[in-house]
């Protein structure tokens, strides 16, 4: 995508059912991503992890990735990566949650993907005990 607001990447969502309104959740996830450009240096995407009504979760807030190569002109400029995001909620409800990975271009000259394939990435939801707040 080269959108400039978030947007879902398919296939990178979970859900989990927490067993106590106490529960935390750790998401984590692990992708591998490619910015490419043709026009633009800068080929830096944005990643975050939100719920189902797109409020994004703690941890992840705008977590940028990629690079502003040097010079000018019209090359083709790629940059790989992998990414892990991770995240911590504590949604307070023994009710389903859904969680997703969403990203967008820093700039709308680039582009940003999932590499290869969304088979090839991973998001785990794990719930855990609630920490004690101080």
């Amino acid at each position: 995508t080269n959108s400039l607001t978030l947007v879902d990447v398919p296939d990178m969502s979970v859900t989990i059912t927490p067993t106590a309104t106490s529960s935390a959740i750790l998401i984590v996830t692990a992708l591998n991503i490619v910015h490419f450009s043709t026009s633009t240096n800068d080929v830096r995407g944005v990643y975050v992890i939100a719920d189902a009504a797109n409020n994004t979760i703690s941890g992840t807030n705008y977590a940028v990735v990629g690079a502003i190569f040097p010079g000018t002109g019209t090359v083709s400029r790629n940059f790989y990566s992998m990414v892990s995001v991770v995240a911590y909620d504590t949604p307070a409800t023994t009710s389903a949650t859904t969680y997703k990975l969403q990203l967008m271009a820093e700039n709308a000259s680039a582009n940003v993907r999932v590499a290869g394939s969304t088979n090839l990435a991973q998001m785990y939801a794990l719930e855990v005990s609630a920490l004690p707040r101080h």
